[in-house]
């Protein structure tokens, strides 16, 4: 009997960047009436999280960031009326009716005195975005909980910032993108020209909406060392990247690589990735591995997909994830999730 569904966004539930179907929020919405918990698992931070799938009643935890940070996000009804991006409110004090147990090192608290600016970049990513969030999903998202956190260790930032000081952007297509606090920062020639880094058309949007810009990003990033929840490579030529994630699984053994796309080499805690997310989250929910069905269509879903009972990969998704699946189920921009969890598990 399924008790939990947890799916990847992008390549997976997601049509684009911002929408699912008519048909996958129907079956979701069924799935989580009749008391299925519907899991959020994405390489996404909070602020870029697409508020289309909260939309469905029920939905209230996404794993983040590669699995770094699990977030309980209220419903509209819990979430917290003082919670507005010009009240400066503490996105701990928001709205959960049941206490989450927190692994030993971690915090609920974002960060101490994190929201106490009113101008702080993640009150500015919701409030310059009104086409991404509404103001209820906006006091939900301020209103969240983290309950898991896996942060990179700071040898670990120092490492990458080491290996990769060999490719200056200058003479190489080679950027970063830093996650801190549910917040994802990047080189400001990054979010201006995405496709030079390799970014598909399709979320140029995407990425010029949801980052902060910073014009030294390895500067920012050193400064900033002991705080990361992630340290992603974007990379706008498939030789240097494929290369840069070989030489970093070899030699960093303190670093957790995978990638969600061809051109990102997405870096986090070794005690970080979905699977190890999706693992503690079930056991606070006490659920079983054999009652989860999680679905996924990349490198950074594998480990998701093996700790669910049932790992199902799209037909789209990369062959290393194929291979790990259960079995392949269609592409994503056909409605595979929903017509899995309909034909599959009469959902």
């Amino acid at each position: 009997m399924i008790k939990m569904i947890a799916s990847d966004l992008d390549g997976t539930l997601l049509l684009n960047s911002r929408t699912i179907s008519e048909r996958s929020r129907m079956v979701l919405t069924r799935a989580a009436a009749s008391g299925i918990e519907v899991v959020v698992a994405s390489g996404r931070v909070l602020t870029s999280l697409p508020e289309s799938v909260f939309r469905i009643p029920g939905v209230r935890y996404a794993i983040t960031s590669n699995g770094a940070a699990i977030y309980r996000i209220p419903s509209d009804a819990d979430a917290s009326c003082d919670a507005d991006t010009s009240s400066g409110a503490d996105a701990s004090s928001g709205g959960s009716s049941e206490p989450a147990r927190i692994l030993p090192g971690s915090h609920s608290d974002i960060c101490e005195n994190f929201y106490t600016n009113p101008h702080s970049d993640f009150q500015r990513i919701l409030a310059r975005n009104p086409q991404n969030y509404s103001d209820s999903f906006r006091r939900r998202l301020f209103s969240s909980k983290r309950i898991f956190h896996h942060p990179l260790s700071e040898k670990a930032v120092l490492d990458l910032l080491e290996l990769t000081a060999a490719y200056p952007s200058e003479r190489f297509p080679l950027s970063y993108e830093a996650f801190i606090n549910g917040v994802a920062y990047a080189c400001t020639a990054y979010v201006n020209e995405p496709g030079h880094f390799g970014a598909s058309s399709a979320y140029v949007s995407y990425v010029r909406t949801t980052r902060v810009m910073k014009d030294d990003i390895r500067g920012f990033i050193y400064q900033h060392r002991k705080e990361l929840d992630g340290l992603d490579l974007v990379v706008g030529d498939h030789a240097l990247c494929s290369q840069l994630r070989s030489k970093i699984s070899s030699t960093l053994p303190n670093v957790y690589t995978t990638s969600s796309v061809s051109n990102r080499v997405e870096n986090s805690s070794p005690e970080a990735g979905k699977g190890a997310a999706l693992r503690f989250l079930s056991s606070q929910l006490k659920i079983r591995k054999e009652d989860i069905v999680a679905f996924g269509d990349a490198d950074n879903d594998i480990d998701l997909l093996t700790s669910a009972g049932t790992g199902i990969a799209m037909e789209n998704g990369t062959e290393r994830c194929r291979r790990a699946a259960d079995y392949v189920a269609g592409r994503y921009d056909s409605d595979a999730v929903a017509e899995v969890l309909h034909s599959h598990f009469a959902i």
